[in-house]
This record gives structure tokens, sequence and C-alpha cells, in this order.
């Protein structure tokens, strides 16, 4: 399985945060996209972790509920894993 994090910094994002974190990705090798990191980000800044899964792309983005440092870890879309490679927010 291929796979990727990124932990930026937790002070107040700016504009084009998401773009640079889009960017950071595509640079090895995940076209992640502003909707999956909009996504699991909301979900974060409500204390919710998530999940998003893109098959067009071939990823799953996860990040972890928000008392916990911001953080995206990507990884390759894997058969055997689409039991926890879901879209979701709990």
């Amino acid at each position: 399985m291929k796979e990727y994090n990124i932990y930026p910094c937790t002070g107040k994002p700016g504009e084009g945060f998401l773009d640079g974190i889009a960017k950071e990705f595509k640079e090895h090798g995940f076209n992640v996209t502003i909707e999956a990191l909009r996504h699991n980000f909301n979900a974060w800044r409500a204390d919710l972790k998530s999940g998003y899964r893109d098959e067009e792309n071939g990823y799953h983005l996860f990040t972890p509920c928000g008392c916990n440092p911001l953080s995206f870890r990507c990884s390759s879309l894997e058969e055997d894993c689409k039991d926890w490679q879901i879209t979701y927010q709990c």
C-alpha cells in the first residue's frame, strides 16, 4: 500500500492552505482533491474523525478527530481494505 502523511501547522489556516496541501500530495503521487481535504478539515474542526474515499483518483484520506493535531493521511485504495476505506464523519 502506498501512503503519504501531512502534518500541517495548526495555526489559523490562511487562504490557499488546502491548495498547498493538495500540491504536496500531488508531488508525492496522490491527486487529492480540495473537496476531500475540505471534507476532512471541516470534520476535524467539529472534533470528528473522518475518511474520504476517492475512487476516481484511487486514494483514501483519513484525518483523526479535532482533539488530535491536524493531519491528513493518504493511502492508495486496496481491495482488502474496502471495509474501512470509506467516506464518513463520526
